[in-house]
């Protein structure tokens, strides 16, 4: 059994033992929400590269996250508009961490953007165009302040087709779930 799986199952064991000593309560759930949104903040500074290997499919060995030849200047832009953007909600009950940021789920999950006919259809030339306006209108519509939207108009233009490699953000990495679970223990003993 890995560890992280350990650290998880070591949480919940501890969440059940505790569920009838106590109530959680708003001072607890925003230090939780803090370290989620602090644990999410890190790992767009670092790259990913506290994120565990086998986090998900489609990633290679290394941790780093994947260079994007797309957006190359314009990369350290978008980290920290997306690092910025990230929140942190509690409520008696629920932490949650939280972003609005209109590509951050791209970010997160990758993903790939094309027209579905074969090259030099007019199908395909319509389907192109049409994802070239669209992200067009999303860039206007953000009153240009989303420059990722202009970026995706331009490429889909000269090479009908868009690639985002993936880059996990929103994963809880082991140091912050050792903080949680002390958070937790210190919030009984008090």
């Amino acid at each position: 059994m890995d560890a992280r799986k350990q650290n998880v199952d070591e949480i919940n064991k501890y969440l059940s033992y505790l569920k009838g000593k106590f109530t959680p309560n708003k001072t607890l759930m925003t230090a939780i929400s803090v370290h989620l949104r602090e644990n999410a903040r890190e790992n767009i500074l670092d790259q990913g590269a506290n994120i565990p290997i086998n986090y998900g499919a489609g990633f290679a060995s290394t941790n780093v996250w994947p260079r994007n030849k797309m957006f190359k200047g314009k990369a350290l832009l978008a980290s920290r508009t997306l690092f910025r953007s990230i929140q942190a909600k509690a409520t008696e009950n629920e932490a949650i961490a939280f972003t609005n940021h209109i590509g951050a789920r791209l970010q997160h999950f990758g993903g790939e953007v094309k027209a579905k006919k074969k090259l030099g259809s007019v199908k395909r030339k319509k389907d192109v165009w049409a994802m070239e306006q669209y992200f067009w209108a999303m860039f206007y519509k953000s009153n240009k302040k989303e420059k990722m939207f202009k970026i995706l108009a331009l490429h889909m233009q000269k090479h009908n087709s868009i690639t985002v490699p993936a880059r996990p953000f929103m994963v809880l990495t082991d140091p912050y779930i050792e903080m949680i679970i002390e958070e937790i223990r210190q919030h009984v003993l008090h």
